[in-house]
């Protein structure tokens, strides 16, 4: 069985959580199948500026063909036109002006995927990309969508129905994710499964090299990630400020990540920038909780990375899939609010036995959910029967 993939950026040095989903399935289905993916030569998901060079490369096994971006994004125009689209009522050619807006807009590589009748089933991400949509209306029947859809006004446009019912498949993160594109797609007879996605499996250190690395002379709660306000950070900054303010004064913030707004100068903040994989596995056994703010997401990896670790999670219980994530486990602690944000840390760094509970427990539930074997399997179930012509 011939697999391809459809992404809007590939690389090793993009981090983001549909780009890094992808190039992890990727890889691990690559040691039974033959894999291809189509992307572009973006490497920034703002401009689309080409920054790759085209052509045909292979990166940890796995065969990868780059298209130049045609046009990069005008974010004037961006704005324009989705400002119409998201707050007026417009017609489908507006919303599929939308769609090319916010692109990657790529035709050769949808030329290119066009021609490739050798390829007997496609795995698209990121449902609101211009390459997955235009990829879906030429594939549908050979095609596998993981929609990596969560709150946002673009899921709610018309054209967006058409599309969720176009797949002969839909693979999704979260039961929350699953439940959120079926009451509005009402596209339950296309058949799905809730997967999600493995994490990169270093080697985890030993308790020298976490004291060496990072010191046990502050207890610290981590941050990994992009540093943003549409991740939460801004109310994470406010509310740990308070907190140390308040309740105490020796406790550390850590950050791991790019920084696109302003990192606050306090004495107990502390931004790590890009950390190597050793050195993030080595923050997350050191923290005594990983904290996750953000109001939207289909699946966090980086709860993921922590339960592997065996350390807890403080989550803004805002976010349905998070939240769902935390019940689910039984690896961590919610908050709505600052007081329960401050009740939740607290007992998290003053009841190391909690949290270490809790740390087992995530564990516990990544290995049962979340091992690799198990997310290939279930990819498998789902590409072998479309493969037969079952559906």
């Amino acid at each position: 069985m011939k697999l391809g993939f459809v992404v809007q950026r590939y690389g090793m040095k993009i981090s983001g959580g549909a780009e890094l989903h992808c190039r992890l399935i990727a890889e691990h289905l690559s040691k039974k199948y033959p894999v291809e993916v189509f992307t572009t030569c973006a490497r920034d998901y703002i401009t689309w500026r080409n920054e790759y060079a085209p052509g045909t490369s292979t990166v940890n096994g796995v065969t990868i063909h780059r298209f130049p971006v045609k046009r990069t994004r005008s974010s004037r125009r961006f704005f324009d036109v989705q400002n119409l689209v998201f707050y007026d009522r417009q017609s489908l050619e507006m919303q599929n002006r939308w769609i090319e807006e916010n692109g990657p807009y790529c035709p050769r590589l949808i030329s290119a995927v066009s021609r490739r009748k050798d390829i007997e089933s496609w795995i698209l991400f990121s449902y609101r990309y211009w390459t997955t949509v235009q990829a879906l209306r030429i594939l549908s029947g050979r095609s596998f969508l993981v929609p990596t859809a969560e709150h946002d006004p673009a899921l709610y446009l018309d054209v967006f129905k058409e599309i969720f019912n176009l797949p002969a498949g839909i693979i999704y993160n979260a039961p929350e994710e699953k439940q959120l594109v079926e009451s509005i797609a009402h596209n339950q007879t296309v058949p799905n499964d809730v997967v999600g996605v493995g994490v990169l499996e270093t080697p985890l250190p030993g308790p020298d090299r976490v004291k060496t690395k990072f010191g046990d002379r502050q207890p610290y709660i981590l941050y990994l990630g992009r540093i943003d306000k549409n991740k939460g950070c801004d109310h994470l900054f406010r509310y740990f400020t308070r907190f140390t303010r308040e309740i105490r004064g020796d406790i550390r913030l850590l950050l791991a990540g790019n920084a696109v707004m302003p990192i606050p100068e306090k004495p107990n903040i502390h931004h790590l920038g890009f950390v190597s994989d050793e050195d993030k596995t080595c923050a997350l056994m050191g923290a005594c909780a990983l904290v996750m703010p953000s109001q939207y997401e289909s699946l966090s990896m980086v709860l993921l990375e922590a339960w592997r670790c065996g350390r807890p999670v403080l989550v803004n219980a805002a976010c349905e899939v998070l939240l769902g994530q935390c019940i689910r486990s039984n690896g961590g602690l919610p908050y709505r609010g600052y007081e329960e944000f401050a009740h939740s840390l607290q007992l998290l760094v003053d009841n190391r036995s909690l949290a270490d509970r809790l740390g087992v427990q995530g564990r516990n539930y990544y290995i049962r959910n979340y091992s690799w074997d198990i997310i290939e399997k279930k990819y498998e179930n789902l590409l072998i029967p479309c493969r037969s012509g079952e559906r």
